[in-house]
């Protein structure tokens, strides 16, 4: 966006006064923005599936800690019950971020000439 300035400039040693044609230049710069899209992921898990892991690896102990299959038996049965408390409803929430650029005010420039001379500046509004 341009828009255009008369700056009158008053002479210290005359009364006259000198117009001057000044224009001013917004800039823009790309800026991106990350917005969080957060989601809630649930699982079902059933006892079953629970209890019978519970068993295979609480024999395993079992029979690998007492060298019998008493040992074995007893690890089953601990291993079962407890595999089957972890049934139920288990969720999560996973975070991603959709990001875009959007175009933002940087800074605006003014330009005028005086004397054959040009002179720019930078400024914020």
């Amino acid at each position: 966006m341009k828009t255009l300035i008369a700056i009158a400039l008053l002479s210290a040693t005359s009364v006259s006064a000198e117009t001057v044609r000044a224009t001013v230049k917004d800039h823009y710069m790309w800026q991106d923005v990350n917005t969080p899209i957060t989601q809630t992921y649930c699982r079902e898990r059933s006892g079953g599936e629970g209890a019978l892991g519970g068993m295979i690896i609480g024999g395993l102990i079992g029979k690998g800690l007492t060298g019998d299959d008493n040992g074995a038996a007893a690890g089953a049965v601990i291993g079962g019950v407890i595999g089957a408390d972890k049934a139920g409803r288990k969720c999560w929430e996973e975070t991603t971020y959709d990001t875009q650029s959007t175009q933002v005010y940087s800074h605006s420039t003014i330009t005028f000439k005086q004397d054959g001379r040009t002179y720019a500046f930078d400024f914020y509004k």
